[in-house]
């Protein structure tokens, strides 16, 4: 990685964790239960669907997965119950709505 990509890197995720930071943001207006709804959304199934289609799969990672909606999907889906699902995201918030 050059030093202009880490410094952009650095950058990038500070003020991402400085925007989580903020408690006025981490769920103004619903964010967290409109993603949580959002499990549904057409996207989301196409995903499901392709990966049911290269089913079996071991483990699915999603990274900025919010509270977890697609992992949702995925959890709901017949073909893919064996799967393992894990999601990564940098507001807390939706880290805690998603346990």
């Amino acid at each position: 990685m050059t030093i202009h990509a880490r410094r952009l890197f650095q950058w990038t995720r500070a003020r991402a964790e400085a925007f989580w930071a903020d408690p006025q943001r981490v769920d103004a207006g619903g964010l967290i239960d409109s993603y949580r709804a959002s499990a549904t959304a057409p996207s989301r199934q196409a995903v499901v669907t392709v990966l049911s289609l290269l089913s079996p799969i071991g483990v699915v990672l999603a990274v900025g997965c919010h509270c977890g909606p697609l992992l949702t999907a995925i959890r709901a889906h017949p073909d893919l119950e064996r799967t393992t699902y894990y999601g990564i995201d940098l507001n807390p918030a939706a880290i805690a709505a998603a346990k």
